[in-house]
């Protein structure tokens, strides 16, 4: 039987994640095309898409979150069907 504090240290996150349920609008190619999208499992560090249908984006976008009047720099980590998982960068690093 595997306990909480386990599962935590084998998770590959850095940050965890709360369940969402944020619209969002995903900007690329200098913001000249835009997508929308829900937004789940939300952190400082990454979140997951989730999309109407598959869709074809580059691997760095702008995600905006009206409710929270944010928007973010994310970077692709996985895709798969119709849901794409992001990390945000961090800034400030040496």
């Amino acid at each position: 039987m595997t306990d909480e504090s386990e599962l935590r240290s084998t998770e590959r996150r850095g940050a965890a994640r709360q369940k969402s349920f944020l619209r969002g609008k995903i900007y690329f190619n200098n913001r000249r095309n835009v997508v929308d999208c829900l937004i789940r499992d939300f952190s400082p560090t990454g979140a997951r898409l989730i999309f109407s249908e598959p869709v074809t984006m580059p691997d760095v976008m702008d995600i905006y979150v009206p409710q929270k009047d944010q928007t973010l720099r994310a970077h692709v980590a996985w895709r798969h069907g119709d849901e794409v998982g992001v990390s945000f960068p961090q800034t400030g690093s040496a």
